[in-house]
This record gives C-alpha cells, sequence and structure tokens, in this order.
C-alpha cells in the first residue's frame, strides 16, 4: 500500500493475486483503528471491513 493513510485521502493498493500485479487507486472512506476500515473505487467498487486487534496485528474481525 502507498500513500498518506487518513479519511478522505487516495492510497495506490497492488493486487498481488492478480495477473500483472497491478495497482489501483481507493480512497479511504472511513478510518477507525483498530475497528473499521471503508475503501471505494472511481469504478463503484466499495469494501467496508470490520476490524479487531488481536497479538498486536489488526485483521478483519471475521478472520480472528
Amino acid at each position: 500500500m502507498a500513500g498518506r493513510r487518513s479519511t478522505g485521502r487516495t492510497i495506490q493498493v497492488q493486487t498481488v493475486h492478480e495477473e500483472g500485479k497491478s495497482w489501483m487507486d481507493l480512497t479511504i472512506d472511513a478510518c477507525e483503528p483498530p475497528r473499521r476500515l471503508a475503501l471505494s473505487s472511481v469504478h463503484d467498487w466499495h469494501l467496508d471491513m470490520a476490524l479487531a486487534e488481536s497479538g498486536g496485528r489488526v485483521m478483519r474481525s471475521d478472520a480472528i
């Protein structure tokens, strides 16, 4: 991930599991550490994640 991380900012995320490992711009719609992260793209793609801290790491709450 590259870019300054705060609500309203644009970051670049690399899709390492896609062919070509391309980069995409995402907007941080909500950043409420360590509980929530919401992202969107200009292509009408939205992701809203519930997060939780475990063992000093922040992960999706459904992954803990």
